[in-house]
């Protein structure tokens, strides 16, 4: 019987920083227009008759807006690459618990900043500090390494690509329900107003993960000190660097399996990030409704992915799966480079539904490879790579988008085709050699397996 578990934390997790994210591109390009003296031009400059000085001023409020989001992306990555790595095989000690609320706080604790920020009109930089103490927490990628080694504790070999997918799809709803009301919200009632669902929502978190979600790793010691104390020690760095160091094959394998989540999160992260700016611009100049829109469809990728995977699952080799995953999105990114009116866009976003099927197996892989005491350390490496792809990605599409938004701002959709084509090229070149060690590797999680049911609870 499937038991839900970490499954609300990453939908309430994706719901906030979706949400939030979207508010916040819409809230910086707002402060931008504002700045540069564009709030009383919408007319204008959404129009294909608008003067030069008015379209070299809409310019400028993309480019500041774009710039201002990687400079975001900059103050929560740097503390971050550090607690991600520590989080998840400090969880490999102490339970899965502990990272989890930490890093959910952090992501509270970002959210009063932007409201603060927001509602006193403060200056930008307030919303740096904000990004800094939350990548200090552990930001959005511990939350996620800790779920899916919570996921991984529980499911058997056979069952990880499928148990990992629902985990996925858990977060793909979070991240439509906040894209669909996000919009709607902002246009309604302002930035401010929609920030008080957040609040809520990663409360309620904190309070599952305290008094609800069972552990799935049994600590030595339940002592809040000891815990502290562990977080302290040289201890989950060297469950890290023992990850890398065990077996050589092995290593070689999970890291090239790694470059390829990488490179498709870079993408994901790419898009993500510059679309909405990119559909706020001529000649689409979507509504905050419509972006709304757009980012639910995008996020919604997911859930066609795992009933992808289900129809799928023992019928089609997982090559076939990602290479099927690759080509929708490239095929989206064709669509949109070339769009000039607003269903077409709907039409390149909605091409992308499968888009997220690649990740969900490269996590699996990374995680048969593995042994159940590691599992924590390799998804504190998948998360630091998460992280490090928010930041890459920030610099490759924001700087790109900033620099050709006056020329051909469709280039970030051909940067992503061509890294596509990269993650293909690298997957089907290792996917023999790492199949032939799965099979020579004994499943030694199915015989280790911790039974959900029979887990204690620690709080």
């Amino acid at each position: 019987m499937y038991r839900l578990t970490v499954e609300p934390i990453m939908f309430f997790a994706m719901f906030d920083v979706v949400m939030y994210s979207i508010i916040s591109k819409e809230y910086l390009y707002n402060f931008w227009a504002n700045a540069y003296g564009l709030h009383n031009h919408k007319s204008d400059y959404c129009n294909e008759t608008m003067s030069p000085a008015i379209k070299e001023l809409e310019a400028k409020v993309s480019a500041a807006a774009s710039e201002w989001t990687l400079y975001l992306n900059i103050a929560g990555f740097l503390p971050s690459l550090v607690t991600t790595v520590i989080a998840g095989s400090w969880g490999d000690v102490v339970g899965r618990k502990p990272p989890l609320i930490v890093a959910t706080t952090g992501l509270l604790l970002l959210v009063i900043f932007y409201m603060v920020t927001m509602h006193f009109k403060l200056p930008l930089y307030i919303l740096l500090l904000g990004r800094f103490f939350c990548g200090l927490s552990g930001d959005f990628s511990a939350i996620l390494g800790s779920c899916f080694a919570y996921l991984s504790d529980t499911s058997t070999h056979k069952a990880r690509t499928f148990r990992v997918a629902v985990g996925e799809v858990s977060i793909s709803v979070g991240g439509v329900t906040g894209s669909l009301i996000s919009g709607v919200w902002v246009d309604a009632q302002g930035f401010v107003t929609p920030m008080w669902i957040l609040v809520a929502g990663l409360s309620f978190t904190i309070f599952y993960i305290l008094f609800l979600l069972p552990e799935s790793v049994h600590a030595s010691c339940d002592s809040i000190a000891w815990k502290l104390k562990k977080l302290c020690s040289p201890e989950p760095f060297v469950g890290f660097w023992n990850l890398l160091r065990a077996e050589v094959v092995r290593t070689k394998y999970v890291l090239s399996l790694l470059l390829c989540f990488f490179l498709e999160i870079c993408v994901y992260q790419g898009i993500s990030n510059t679309l909405p700016v990119f559909e706020l611009s001529p000649p689409f100049c979507f509504s905050d409704t419509l972006v709304g829109y757009s980012s639910a469809l995008f996020s919604g990728g997911f859930i066609i992915g795992i009933v992808f995977l289900k129809l799928t699952q023992g019928r089609i080799d997982e090559k076939w799966n990602v290479a099927i995953s690759v080509f929708s999105s490239i095929s989206s990114m064709l669509v949109l480079t070339f769009a000039k009116c607003t269903w077409l866009v709907f039409v390149g976003v909605g091409v992308s539904c499968l888009q997220a099927v690649s990740a969900v197996i490269f996590r699996s892989l990374m995680s048969r490879l593995v042994n159940t005491t590691e599992q924590g350390s390799v998804f504190s490496l998948i998360a630091s790579a998460d992280a490090i792809a928010g930041l890459a990605s920030s610099f490759m599409f924001n700087g790109l988008y900033a620099a050709t938004v006056g020329t051909f701002s469709p280039s970030i959709m051909l940067l992503a085709v061509g890294i596509d084509i990269m993650i293909l090229a690298i997957f089907w070149f290792s996917y023999g050699k790492i199949c032939a060690y799965l099979v020579s590797k004994p499943d030694e999680q199915n015989s280790s397996l911790i039974n959900p049911d029979a887990i204690s609870v620690n709080t």
